[in-house]
């Protein structure tokens, strides 16, 4: 898995094409394309000066959707998500240390 990191951002701008989001005295771009593969309503869906958590892709860029897969729309694969990698590497080490324990 790529450097990604979750972060939680206040949102300072909505604009129609993307919202801008400060973490840290940082500011990031979140592309229309980053929160979800549905159309969604910017305005509608985020309010200036809310706290919300994002995926940091890189050093300008950070992603909405993928921290939520009910915003994916392709649903017939398993599409990797940091949350969903982070469960299953926990139940894969509780599956191991119960066979060390046999």
């Amino acid at each position: 898995m790529k450097e990604e990191k979750i972060v939680t951002g206040v949102v300072t701008q909505v604009l129609e094409d993307k919202i801008v989001v400060n973490v840290d005295n940082t500011f990031y771009d979140c592309p229309l394309k980053m929160i979800s593969d549905y159309p969604v309503d910017p305005f509608k869906f985020f309010t200036v000066g809310t706290r919300y958590r994002f995926l940091l892709i890189n050093k300008s860029v950070i992603s909405y959707k993928d921290l939520r897969p009910k915003l994916l729309k392709n649903r017939r694969k398993p599409i990797p998500t940091v949350s969903g990698s982070k469960n299953l590497e926990k139940h894969l080490l509780e599956i191991i240390g119960e066979k060390k324990n046999m």
